[in-house]
């Protein structure tokens, strides 16, 4: 069971550096992400007419565990936030197993309808980081309102590329 958990929003409070790849010609930095409760958000350089602006949320999540814990369980539960979304499409729902540096990853992404009715396409990815017993929970979602693939598979490459360098 968690002892304790909180939200991570400075990035010197870590042991070590959350990377995201994202391109500087289409986002910029947001500094309102830290007040949302983000590690990082990132703002798609969109005309101030359109309804939605792309972006790309990074939230970071420590935990205080005990020896109990299999932390590699979150992933069980991994798929069901997106899978509840209105009129959600699924392109994709991937686990990827334990590795020297992580407890584990998902990649999701697919389609869904905001409450305006807009299609929209998000990707999600949460990896797991475990050192002794702090774990720390990395969630990346990047979305879109493009209906572009080629806009798609970038957004994929920018989330698929969060990780922490420790």
């Amino acid at each position: 069971m968690a002892v304790s958990h909180a939200r991570v929003v400075d990035p010197r409070t870590i042991a070590g550096d959350v990377r995201l790849d994202v391109d500087p010609s289409r986002f910029r930095p947001d500094p309102s992400g830290s007040r949302l409760g983000l590690f990082a958000l990132f703002s798609a350089y969109q005309g101030t007419e359109a309804a939605f602006r792309d972006n790309v949320a990074v939230v970071l999540t420590r935990f205080i565990v005990d020896s109990t814990v299999d932390v590699n369980d979150l992933f069980d539960h991994a798929f069901v936030e997106a899978r509840s979304l209105p009129d959600w499409t699924e392109q994709r729902a991937d686990r990827y197993p334990i590795t020297s540096r992580t407890q584990g990853a998902s990649i999701q992404a697919g389609s869904f309808r905001d409450p305006t009715g807009q299609w929209l396409y998000s990707v999600n990815k949460y990896e797991l980081y475990q050192r002794a017993n702090v774990a720390y929970l990395l969630q990346c979602t990047g979305t879109t309102s493009s209906q572009d693939v080629s806009t798609w598979t970038a957004l994929i490459d920018a989330v698929s590329s969060a990780r922490i360098d420790d």
